[in-house]
């Protein structure tokens, strides 16, 4: 059991798969955890890490089921978080193992949060993307680098250029905005250093 404290000097793990099948087994969790990285992780196992896991200071997922969860924990201390969705260059992608408004949830609980790398797949509009993720990286102070792919499936909205984002919000003034056409949709990226 390697989040079961097994291993307690153990500050680092790199993982190829993670699930929550072993949780309730787990009495005391790994408290000198600071960096986890599962290319495939459950949210069975991605909700009671963030929760868990008191020190953890980076964290990287590909998340692996659309299984449901949330936090219990509302303020963590990461300072990294990148998260993505496992496998989905596969050609049967087709969602989001982590709906817009889960994954914001999310990030609300991290105001130590400095460097994050986000993907985001969601059908709405970028108009409702952009003012949801703004509002919350608005209120991590301490962030420094963010990257975003937006990835929807709609029509890209002509009027909605990369420098329009820029004037309309504060927190993307600095950042490099691109879009593009993809097999599935449309991909837009921003991309900020500080």
């Amino acid at each position: 059991m390697i989040f079961g404290n097994k291993f307690p000097a153990m500050e680092s793990v790199s993982l190829p798969y993670a699930n929550g099948s072993c949780i309730s087994g787990i009495k005391i969790w790994s408290p000198n955890l600071q960096y986890v990285d599962i290319q495939c992780c459950n949210k069975s196992m991605f909700y009671p890490l963030l929760d868990n896991l008191p020190n953890l200071k980076r964290f990287n997922c590909g998340l692996g089921t659309n299984n449901s969860g949330s936090l219990k924990n509302r303020n963590l201390p990461l300072e990294q978080l990148n998260v993505d969705t496992y496998d989905r260059s596969s050609a049967s992608y087709c969602g989001s193992m982590m709906s817009l408004g889960e994954l914001l949830d999310v990030y609300q609980c991290m105001p130590n949060l400095e460097r994050t790398i986000i993907f985001i797949y969601d059908g709405s509009p970028l108009g409702r993307i952009m003012d949801q993720f703004n509002r919350v990286l608005s209120n991590c102070p301490k962030l420094k680098t963010f990257e975003c792919h937006i990835e929807s499936f709609g029509e890209m909205e002509s009027s909605e250029s990369a420098d329009e984002i820029k004037k309309r919000y504060y927190l993307f003034q600095d950042s490099c905005v691109f879009a593009c056409k993809t097999q599935r949709g449309y991909l837009r990226g921003i991309k900020m250093s500080r």
